[in-house]
């Protein structure tokens, strides 16, 4: 296992040609009878991303690159100093390995910390919420710039980097506007979708999307691989303690706001992770992918007896705060029997959550600290990674 504790020239597709770059990975005499990418990978997990490789490209498919996306997008990944190929299309041609790279989501640091390519990194958006190590220690280089605060993105900061690609997101509104305004300033825009995904190895698996840029396919497979064992042996430690005791603890998560309790549906992220943890987490019959609202009286109806509670309010740091928030929240058994956890355990002085930066990467950390939550007897001296008991 790995462990319960946390110890290039870009052009428009439309352009004849790409001029190569001068750094050293790009070819000089292209010959078209050698495979420039001798090693591959393939996507198991992932549902959002798909690669077909060629002689000297690689065709990178999102089929769904925002939520209700009807088409999708591609990226001709080019070996620098080769020719485009005739069959681009509408396809955006990146040449690789990239040299410089700005992201706008913190979700995406671990993956360049993973594949040793931290080096890549410009800019950032809001440095003060990065958890990465070698990120961080970059930014106090100075190495790696502040290019959005407050989930407002700096054209100006990013432009005067001149990075090769900028990676972000579109999930709709005000994203969408983002996007449109970098690709408006002349940025190359490269979406990922990881967030669409539903499991939490299908999210880690968006690490060889980031790999793809970067030419790093031997070592994304080899560090993803580690993360899927990881995963999957503990899933099946956890089924066989729960065919032995025929027990699965009960659980439910969120809080009310304003009268409203937001639920993970049953297809949710959050609900496979429960699953996976050998709980019977409440609202597994609830058809949705998303979190669906409901009145505080419905979750209290099912949810008083429930032997967990997790994922509150990230203010809550003793029983006391809950009662104080909402004196009904002591009708809960949770509470009462203190037994009441919170994703809050690697949280820095800014409000950056390591929960969704290293642990968007390594599943296999948050399912350990799930597992020593509902069945502890499988790690009796184990250490929490991201989760810690409300005091």
């Amino acid at each position: 296992m790995i462990g319960l504790s946390l110890t290039a020239c870009v052009q428009n597709s439309n352009s004849p040609e790409l001029q190569g770059s001068l750094h050293p990975d790009c070819v000089e005499e292209f010959d078209p009878n050698q495979d420039y990418f001798p090693d591959k990978l393939q996507v198991e997990f992932a549902t959002g991303v798909e690669v077909d490789y060629y002689s000297h490209y690689k065709r990178v498919t999102l089929s769904s690159p925002y939520p209700e996306a009807t088409d999708s997008i591609e990226y001709v990944l080019l070996h620098c100093g080769t020719p485009v190929p005739d069959d681009v299309g509408e396809a955006t041609v990146i040449e690789v390995p990239v040299q410089s790279v700005v992201v706008l989501s913190t979700t995406y640091l671990p993956h360049f910390a993973a594949l040793d390519r931290v080096d890549t990194l410009v800019g950032i958006s809001d440095t003060t919420i990065a958890q990465t190590p070698a990120v961080v220690e970059r930014v106090k280089q100075q190495k790696i710039r502040d290019v959005s605060r407050n989930q407002v993105v700096n054209v100006e900061a990013i432009l005067n980097l001149n990075p090769d690609i900028v990676i972000t997101f579109d999930a709709g509104g005000s994203s969408s506007d983002t996007v449109l305004m970098l690709e408006n300033a002349g940025l190359q825009v490269v979406l990922n979708s990881e967030y669409l995904e539903m499991s939490p190895l299908g999210r880690a698996e968006w690490l060889k999307f980031t790999a793809l840029f970067l030419n790093q396919e031997a070592k994304a497979r080899e560090v993803f691989e580690e993360i899927r064992r990881d995963y999957q042996d503990l899933t099946q430690r956890v089924a066989e303690v729960i065919s032995e005791t025929n027990s699965r603890p009960t659980v439910f998560t969120g809080f009310s706001s304003t009268n409203t309790w937001y639920v993970p549906g049953g297809n949710s992220y959050a609900a496979q992770f429960l699953r996976d943890a050998g709980a019977d987490y409440l609202w597994d019959d609830l058809s949705s992918q998303w979190t669906v609202p409901l009145d505080f009286e419905v979750v209290y109806q099912r949810a008083r007896d429930a032997d967990f509670w997790l994922n509150v309010n990230a203010n809550w740091r003793t029983r006391a705060d809950v009662i104080d928030d909402d004196p009904r929240y002591g009708n809960f058994a949770a509470w009462q029997g203190d037994r009441i956890y919170n994703n809050t355990k690697r949280v820095n002085d800014f409000g950056g959550n390591d929960y969704w930066e290293t642990g968007i990467l390594y599943p296999n950390l948050i399912l350990a600290d799930l597992v020593q939550i509902f069945h502890p007897d499988l790690f009796p001296d184990g250490e929490k990674t991201f989760y810690q008991k409300l005091d």
